[in-house]
């Protein structure tokens, strides 16, 4: 059971490392847009 509860958090942290680094590029994205918009 502890293996399988390690498994699992390992795969939880990936998971929400990836979910950041998606949120922070479309965050990044969104502001080259409203950049290129004021140009």
């Amino acid at each position: 059971i502890g293996l399988l509860l390690t498994v699992v958090s390992l795969v939880l942290t990936r998971y929400a490392r990836a979910t950041d680094y998606f949120l922070n590029y479309r965050r990044a994205q969104l502001a080259a847009e409203s950049c290129v918009e004021h140009m």
